[in-house]
């Protein structure tokens, strides 16, 4: 019963490939496929049993498995066809494409130069308007943080000014724990 290997890394060599399948049980042949004018990996391996039993168990343990980084794709293959057209397909010289015919030779037609267009003026932006610098002169309209505080006084100028209150201003006797 013949089983079929694909997408071998291109270091698994017979060795490595007998070591792996050997424990499924006895196989008569074993051929790793290069490619036959640059002798390159191509992935392919075709491993022939005496028994369907350690075919199929081949197939069953294999399949899917990752091996040096690739994951196998193992399957029985009756007569090795699969195989011999996956060979094939792969040691098909590719046909170059046929090239466009010559088209005849006419000069290229070369546009009359262009005058470039007349600089555009931009005009400078407005003034803006002057400035305010003195805090005193603060638009009524403008909310200000400020104000909403109790005008130029913060917090931290509250702080402390009541006796049962400590400086963040929680209430002494919550912590002093009856004392």
């Amino acid at each position: 019963m013949e089983v079929t290997i694909e997408n071998l890394n291109d270091n698994v060599d017979k060795q490595f490939l007998n070591r792996m399948v050997e424990k499924f049980g006895v196989y008569e042949e074993m051929v790793i496929y290069y490619h036959p004018m640059n002798r390159k990996h191509l992935g392919l391996a075709r491993i022939v049993f005496e028994l369907v039993r350690s075919a199929k168990e081949c197939v069953r343990n294999l399949h899917g498995k990752s091996v040096m980084g690739k994951q196998l794709n193992c399957y029985i293959d009756p007569f090795g066809a699969s195989c011999k057209k996956m060979f094939a397909d792969l040691t098909e010289e590719r046909k170059p494409e046929p090239e466009a015919s010559p088209v005849a030779e006419t000069k290229p037609e070369v546009p009359e130069p262009v005058a470039p267009p007349p600089p555009v003026k931009v005009a400078p932006p407005p003034p803006s308007p002057p400035r305010r610098d003195s805090q005193n002169e603060r638009s009524s309209s403008t909310w200000d943080y400020r104000e909403s505080r109790g005008g130029d006084r913060d917090r931290r100028d509250r702080r402390g000014d009541s006796p049962d209150r400590d400086y963040h201003g929680r209430r002494r006797s919550d912590y002093n724990h009856g004392r």
